[in-house]
């Protein structure tokens, strides 16, 4: 089992995006716990790592912040239960602004640009 820091950003990929979540602690079985935006779900959720991961293989992302650990998982839990919107409040959106950054999508500004491109050619 890995040592995960609490407040790590990590990632699953479900062809062709990835899936951000956060390590947020442990449940009373041991289980790795994890804090997301999820579409599948329909809004901000707190679950056991196998289920954030549906079974795939996680990575770790990083620590993208100074913030104090504690302070970003404060801040993630303060949200569950608000709803998943694609173009505002997704996954990555989630996981930035918890980390106290930019509430931003890039993987949602590359598919945009890329779009723009296709239909333009």
């Amino acid at each position: 089992m890995r040592n995960y820091t609490l407040g790590t950003v990590i990632f699953v990929k479900i062809w062709p995006i990835k899936h951000y979540g956060i390590i947020s602690g442990f449940n009373e079985f041991g289980e790795v716990l994890v804090i997301s935006n999820s579409k599948a779900l329909g809004c901000v959720a707190e679950e056991p790592l196998m289920k954030f991961s549906m079974g795939k293989q996680s990575v770790v992302e990083g620590y993208p912040s100074n913030c104090n650990p504690s302070d970003v998982i404060a801040r993630a839990r303060s949200q569950v239960g608000k709803k998943y919107d694609l173009f505002s409040d997704n996954c990555e959106h989630f996981v930035r602004w918890a980390h106290h950054l930019k509430p931003e999508s890039p993987q949602l500004q590359f598919f945009s640009v890329l779009a723009g491109a296709l239909v333009v050619s």
